[in-house]
């Protein structure tokens, strides 16, 4: 990443220091704000519809996808996500835990936090629009695969719901917050597959918007952080760590060497991998939470604590991802 100031250094705090001021920011806002929950909502938004499509357009675009070693990539962030959420499965059926905190620790488990909030921002820190491109298409499963096997799992541990999953994905579906990045992945595909060079007056745009967009996700998130519960949860909560930041990036270990085996891969794709196998737990497991009446505490305090400890992990982590050659 071409970084328009600083050096090595303050490149590896990069990531640390815009999220920690834009989680910062959102939480001193909270109380002067009369509605924060609403602003935060209307914030998110804003990324969705508009900053993020053009964040994935821009960067698929730009990327090589006529490079077979990329397709691997989806398929191991896939792969990866089935398998964390084995050890939670597991755990909650040894300790008979009830379904409405099972419900979240699976779901917690299975989905990290790898867009634009924390993995792909990342990724874009690690290898400017290269690492971007690549981060993205790791995540190509994430939306096809929250939107069926998600909430098919948020069902099944639901006490009582009369929620269809098939009405919930049409409904989604219609809102542009949830329909322009899967759109973006598709005009992006193409125009990287199908269409011209990307114009050379766009690549400034990522070293602004990329960073940017991430600015804003984490200030509507810092609207909405509650604290109140954590202490409850603390248990579950380095349970939960050690998914995240010991068994998945040993994961990513063991499908780099898979990867490296059959095919020898940029090593760009490697270090990609690596980072979002460090990732923390996705917002995603509190839409499951709220949408099937889960245990939503519990959802709110993994969601920041281990997104909170990613944070002041994510210079290691990168060191880390320099090491993959």
């Amino acid at each position: 990443m071409n970084l328009p100031f600083g050096g090595d250094t303050l490149r590896l705090l990069f990531p640390f220091i815009v999220m920690v001021t834009a989680l910062a920011m959102g939480y001193a806002l909270k109380p002067r704000l009369r509605e924060p929950f609403a602003v935060s909502r209307r914030l998110t938004r804003v990324g969705l519809i508009y900053l993020d499509p053009l964040n994935i357009i821009l960067a698929l675009w730009a990327a090589k996808l006529h490079d077979s070693r990329l397709i691997p990539l989806p398929i191991i962030g896939l792969s990866m996500a089935l398998l964390a959420a084995v050890p939670a499965v597991l755990w909650t059926r040894r300790r008979r835990t009830p379904p409405r905190r099972a419900g979240v620790l699976v779901g917690a488990s299975m989905f990290s936090n790898l867009g634009q909030t924390f993995g792909t921002f990342m990724c874009f820190v690690l290898a400017g629009e290269r690492g971007y491109a690549a981060g993205t298409l790791f995540t190509l499963y994430f939306y096809p695969t929250f939107y069926t096997l998600g909430l098919l799992i948020g069902r099944r541990y639901a006490s009582e719901t009369t929620l269809s999953p098939l009405r919930y994905i049409g409904d989604a579906m219609r809102d542009p917050a949830n329909r322009n990045p899967v759109l973006a992945v598709f005009v992006g595909l193409a125009l990287g597959l199908l269409g011209p060079p990307r114009p050379g007056f766009l690549e400034p745009v990522p070293n602004l918007v990329v960073p940017s967009t991430t600015f804003v996700y984490l200030t509507a998130i810092g609207m909405t952080l509650n604290f109140g519960r954590v202490r409850h949860y603390l248990p579950h909560s380095a349970a939960m760590g050690l998914v995240k930041f010991v068994y998945t990036p040993l994961l990513g270990l063991a499908f780099i060497w898979a990867y490296s085996f059959l095919q020898p891969p940029d090593v760009i794709d490697k270090q990609v991998i690596l980072v979002q196998a460090f990732m923390p737990t996705a917002i995603f497991s509190l839409i499951m939470a709220n949408l099937f009446d889960l245990e939503r505490d519990l959802a709110n305090t993994l969601w920041l604590l281990t997104n909170a400890a990613g944070i002041v992990l994510s210079p290691l982590i990168l060191v880390l991802a320099r090491l993959i050659q």
